[in-house]
């Protein structure tokens, strides 16, 4: 499968790459609700750039824009395009979405590529905090629950 493709929760493989049509047809549709510079892709801004690492809402709308006819093929609008996205999907997307973009401004491909791998940093960091603190909170409950039964065997003991 190449890069720039993704599997949605059903199964469907989109292909996420950007043509100039495709970019054309971004820059002519309204992202207004999702973000609040202009989306252009044909000369997209740092600001965007940057805001594709974070705002997943505009990353699939852009994502369905750009697969808008293979979603028509599938009689899918833009809801139901979304809707088959879950966490997974998603950030499949987003990867495939980043693999285009440095395809299509190959003259940008490592400044794309370095903030794709920043991107992914952050992500895996992000994770290892939230396994450190399930673990914290894990010993903790654990602590308490165990500390709860010894009470009341305690109070039972003495009844």
């Amino acid at each position: 499968m190449s890069e720039a493709t993704f599997t949605d929760r059903h199964g469907t493989v989109w292909d996420t790459t950007l043509t100039l049509v495709g970019a054309k047809r971004i820059d002519a549709s309204d992202y207004s609700e999702l973000y609040d510079g202009e989306v252009n892709m044909v000369e997209p801004s740092q600001e965007l750039l940057q805001d594709l690492l974070v705002n997943r809402p505009l990353v699939a709308a852009l994502v369905y824009t750009i697969c808008k006819k293979q979603a028509d093929e599938l009689e899918l609008d833009q809801e139901g395009f979304i809707d088959r996205l879950d966490g997974t999907a998603l950030e499949a997307a987003c990867t495939a979405l980043w693999s285009t973009l440095a395809d299509f401004f190959p003259q940008a491909k490592t400044a794309l590529s370095e903030l794709q791998r920043l991107r992914t940093h952050m992500i895996e960091r992000a994770n290892t905090g939230l396994a450190k603190i399930t673990k914290t909170t894990e010993a903790k409950l654990t602590a308490a629950v165990d500390e709860a039964l010894i009470d009341a065997a305690n109070k039972l003991e003495s009844v």
